[in-house]
């Protein structure tokens, strides 16, 4: 059982700042914000993510701000904010568009895993060629076809940042999980202070729903351990809890995925 959420809140803030901090061409900290722009053409992967609580008198001030920041990338960008941080009476329709809802999950990794049947997915880490992870994860995130371009640039640039942050160093772990030779799963480890973190869990569609992606999330788990990690943190998409707390994960807090509306005027 996890306890002290203000300390495992914490430790999950520096997984955040670590990770995208490493693939991030430009960070800054602003009014209480932490603003990461990665270089990706796609709104998920240039995260604003809100840490002091917001009120009537600051919103908008820090909107126009982040705006000032990201515009100059010409990057589309999401605003991550606690759900306790914001008050309903903020979540404004002409100012605010509610995206995406998550749940950030932490995983007490001295407590025995559950054991992992056996299939026949080979699982390897892959980190000097992303080109399989690459794949995976492309496939994975499919999004509608007429912003496939779009999207495809964002994965390119996505997956070099990873390959930039990787060259010379062992702070991501890349996993591709291979069924006949055929990439078909992935997922990225970062590791800090004994701390881990998941990010990146994809399997592509045709097959999904039978047990890949639960093997190569628990293979990345017993790699954590190996490596000294007592705690490991990823935040899931609602169809994604029950995968997760079958795996022991425990619900942290929720994260709400805003895009500002002036920002979606200004793409016209």
């Amino acid at each position: 059982m996890l306890t002290n959420d203000r300390y495992l809140i914490e430790c999950y803030e520096q997984t955040e700042r670590f990770f995208w901090s490493n693939i991030s061409i430009e960070t800054a900290q602003i009014n209480g914000t932490e603003v990461f722009a990665s270089g990706a053409n796609n709104l998920y992967l240039n995260s604003a993510i809100q840490r002091k609580p917001l009120t009537e008198a600051t919103l908008q001030p820090i909107m126009d701000t982040l705006q000032a920041f990201y515009k100059p990338f010409n990057l589309p960008w999401v605003w991550i904010i606690r759900e306790d941080l914001i008050p309903s009476s903020l979540i404004i329709p002409q100012s605010l568009q509610l995206l995406d809802k998550s749940i950030v999950m932490a995983l007490d990794l001295k407590l025995s895993l559950p054991h992992q049947a056996a299939n026949n997915l080979f699982i390897t880490e892959n980190n000097d060629d992303l080109t399989d992870w690459g794949i995976c994860l492309s496939k994975a995130y499919q999004i509608p076809e007429h912003t496939t371009d779009q999207y495809s640039e964002g994965i390119q640039k996505y997956i070099a940042a990873h390959m930039k942050e990787t060259s010379g160093k062992s702070k991501f772990h890349h996993f591709v999980g291979y069924l006949n030779d055929i990439p078909v799963s992935c997922v990225t480890l970062s590791f800090q202070n004994a701390v881990a973190r998941i990010d990146d869990v994809g399997t592509v569609p045709e097959h999904q729903h039978k047990g890949y992606a639960t093997q190569i999330l628990l293979h990345t788990l017993q790699h954590s351990t190996t490596i000294g990690a007592d705690i490991c943190f990823l935040e899931s998409s609602q169809a994604g809890i029950k995968v997760y707390s079958k795996l022991g994960f425990e619900a942290l807090y929720s994260n709400l995925y805003f895009e500002v509306v002036e920002n979606i005027m200004g793409k016209s």
